[in-house]
């Protein structure tokens, strides 16, 4: 029989994964509503995805000027930066 507390943080990890998934789409899904396909930078061949979840440095490499404007805005959260805050709000 294996640990209950690993079992139950394994589940939450797994919750917090898909909730975040949920956050990212619809930070996606905004931001292209407004700003159309003008997400990344010209000559830029870095993903729409990896400039949302990468790091700062990659975001700023990559972004365009109007989709760091964007994140000035409505935020952008990285993976870790959103299990911060969800772990916060479930406690």
């Amino acid at each position: 029989m294996g640990s209950v507390i690993f079992a139950a943080a394994a589940r939450q990890w797994k919750q917090m994964r898909r909730d975040y998934q949920d956050y990212l789409e619809a930070q996606m899904r905004a931001a292209q509503e407004e700003l159309g396909l003008n997400l990344l930078r010209r000559g830029s061949e870095a993903s729409a995805e990896s400039v949302f979840t990468g790091s700062v440095a990659h975001a700023e490499r990559h972004a365009s000027p109007e989709l760091i404007e964007w994140w000035a805005h409505h935020g952008r959260m990285t993976v870790e930066e959103f299990e911060r805050w969800w772990f916060e709000e479930e406690r």
